[in-house]
């Protein structure tokens, strides 16, 4: 059917298009406000799910009547399909079950807790009532998941349900949390749907609750009852029936009005043309959230201005993104350091030491330490400044100003004789920040109101979101280590791959906002520079690390750290290891020379710490069974106990999909 039979059967549709809403749904909102009066003092609003904008539409018109002339509401819009821009609306792309959606939402809020969240969203239904009442569940849970985290206690909650036979069940869950839950049919809502809305209000969370996006909020189960919301009608009943057919005056001679939603794609004749001419076309401005690497782009030429509040807005952004990026923890530090905000600026050093130790990153635990060291410094703790930076030259030999900011730190000592050293060489659990500080970046201004409202500001999760995975593989010719990526749509311009001697790296940033990192640091062997390269493809990137020595096979593409070789072998038991036969006694004289401030070590040298440790407190039989043990299988066997051991040869154990091979 045609327009003109679509404007006769549906009186709404119609009125939509004369009144100017883009969709026949505006109404809807228009008789649930008439019944419940939601807009009333409200001037903070989130709307989700909001394509293709109705409803935002009749947000952003009533609620300027609830603000002083020459301000505006602050209306937020979200959905995963684009929306044409309106006046006075804020308009994101983005997903609400993502965790990275909170800040962004926060950020457009001013930091401050919304009065109203409402919901008109519906899945594309099946025609299996079922199937589709069990998805609108799971949506409506969704959206109340994220309800929680940006309103104000007291506020009101309105969305979409199904009713089904479990719809006591979302009932019970919605009550938890709202004093006064009722199930609304506007007259404008078709009566041969399913469709109702519910209206909770008064916002209440239970005592001990923490809203957060990492654990969805679900049905009760493990036999729970469910309650039976009252049921109202919506609407006065001289409004049209959205069921009936109504007659149009004008006959054939009525012109049937266009749509009001401007398009969000051009015409197909433009966009043929377009694509000949390899054009771009962006007909509306949504607001898409920008990555992390350019939020610390931003806020790297922030701080180089001396923009300091603005650098810490840019990275908190950016590590609510990627919340394992060192290097955004770093220069946030240096940011509140500079701002004079010494205790933020020692968390996020403490913070960034942790993450690089946790990933065995040495450059990246010299620079998190002497970020701290400064810190420390600037906090007048000079004996805690002297030690730290002392740890951070040892990894960081040819860092020129770490001697200066020591010699300081020296300096602050003399004048300063009574202070002990209170840190300790690493953190082991650093101080999580605050829930103001994680949501906002420490703006005053953000700051100031967020904390006078009387209810306190929605927390984001304190469980950094999972990292999207990316597999790799790799494989080597006689000439060549062949590494391949597996990510699609990566653009080839944002890639940066880092090729050195004898180390490897390459970042890139994903789907889901996160920068992706993958560092090899040793290699299993020296590349060829000048001869490596790499290549993005649609769903890969694929990397070609030439070998320095052609033909030579390596064993694994990680390398090792490698003892030096001894000067003798008092036990010199036959090998097949690459490296010679281990010099066992030198493990007991190693272990004693490996005093001082700088000896823990990590990666493999922990392992290899952890033999000498065995063997220099071992007694003669442990010694010998250690020996053996370990030269007769190849180093895939290490046993203490001399009654095994010297009863049999000790064959290879390799690992799980390797063989054990002997080479002449």
């Amino acid at each position: 059917m045609g327009k003109s039979s679509k404007d006769k059967r549906d009186a709404y549709y119609r009125l939509a298009k004369e009144q100017g809403w883009r969709a026949r749904s505006a109404f809807k909102l228009l008789q649930l406000d008439e019944e419940f009066n939601l807009f009333e003092d409200v001037r903070r609003v989130v709307d989700l799910c909001a394509a293709p904008g109705s409803w935002s539409q009749v947000l952003s018109r009533k609620l300027a009547q609830n603000v002083p002339a020459g301000e505006a509401p602050t209306i937020v819009s979200l959905d995963l399909q684009p929306m044409a821009p309106l006046p006075g609306v804020t308009t994101l792309q983005l997903d609400i079950t993502h965790p990275s959606t909170l800040p962004t939402v926060m950020h457009h809020l001013g930091g401050e807790p919304a009065d109203l969240v409402v919901c008109d969203g519906a899945p594309d239904v099946t025609g299996l009532h079922d199937l589709d009442e069990y998805i609108q569940a799971q949506l409506l849970l969704a959206a109340l998941t994220l309800a929680t985290c940006v309103l104000r206690p007291g506020g009101t909650f309105v969305a979409k349900i199904f009713r089904g036979r479990d719809v006591g069940l979302l009932y019970a869950q919605l009550k938890v949390f709202f004093e006064r839950v009722t199930c609304a049919k506007p007259r404008s809502s078709r009566g041969s749907s399913l469709e109702a809305f519910v209206v909770c209000e008064n916002y209440t969370p239970p005592e001990g609750f923490t809203p957060t996006l990492e654990k969805p909020l679900s049905l009760p189960s493990g036999g729970s009852e469910g309650w039976i919301a009252p049921f109202i009608a919506c609407g006065d009943l001289s409004q049209p029936d959205s069921d009936a057919t109504y007659h149009l005056e004008g006959g054939a001679e009525r012109v049937s009005l266009d749509p009001v939603q401007p398009p969000t794609a051009p015409p197909y004749k433009r966009a043929v043309e377009m694509r000949r001419q390899n054009l771009q076309y962006s007909c509306i401005a949504i607001e898409a959230m920008p990555s992390a690497a350019d939020l610390a782009a931003k806020g790297a030429d922030a701080l180089s201005a001396s923009q300091y509040a603005e650098a810490i807005r840019l990275y908190t952004e950016a590590i609510a993104q990627s919340p394992t990026a060192v290097d955004y923890y770093i220069k946030r530090s240096t940011a509140y350091g500079r701002d004079k905000k010494y205790d933020e600026a020692l968390r996020d050093a403490e913070q960034a030491l942790f993450l690089a130790r946790s990933r065995g990153k040495r450059e990246l635990i010299g620079q998190a330490q002497m970020r701290r060291g400064i810190t420390l410094f600037q906090m007048d703790r000079f004996a805690d400044a002297e030690f730290t930076l002392h740890k951070a030259k040892a990894i960081l030999p040819n860092e020129k100003t770490i001697p200066i900011w020591e010699a300081k730190a020296k300096a602050g000592l003399a004048k300063n004789p009574g202070q002990d050293i209170a840190v300790e060489e690493y953190v082991t659990e650093p101080n999580q920040p605050t829930e103001a500080q994680q949501l906002t970046p420490a703006d005053s201004a953000a700051s100031a109101t967020s904390t006078a409202a009387a209810a306190p500001a929605p927390s984001t999760p304190a469980v950094p979101p999972a990292p999207q995975k990316v597999r790799h593989e790799w494989y080597q010719t006689p000439a060549a280590i062949n590494l391949t990526f597996f990510a699609k749509g990566i653009p080839s311009d944002k890639v940066s791959v880092q090729f050195q001697p004898i180390t490897f790296s390459i970042s890139f940033p994903l789907a889901d906002g996160s920068d992706y990192i993958y560092e090899i640091d040793p290699l299993g062997g020296k590349i060829d520079v000048e001869n490596s390269s790499h290549k993005v493809m649609s769903t890969k990137i694929e990397i070609k690390l030439a070998k320095a020595t052609g033909g030579q096979q390596w064993a694994t593409l990680e390398g090792a750290e490698v003892l030096p070789d001894p000067k003798a072998s008092v036990h010199a038991y036959p090998t097949s290891s690459r490296n010679g036969p281990k010099n066992w006694e030198s493990l007991s004289t190693n272990l004693d020379s490996a005093t001082g401030p700088d000896a823990e070590p990590i990666g493999d040298a922990a392992l290899n710490q952890l033999f000498q440790t065995l063997y220099k407190d071992a007694d003669e039989d442990t010694r010998k069974a250690m020996i053996k043990s370990y030269t007769e299988s190849g180093g895939t066997k290490l046993s203490t106990n001399w009654s095994e051991v010297g009863k049999e040869y000790q064959a290879p154990t390799p690992p799980e999909g390797m063989e054990a091979r002997k080479w002449s």
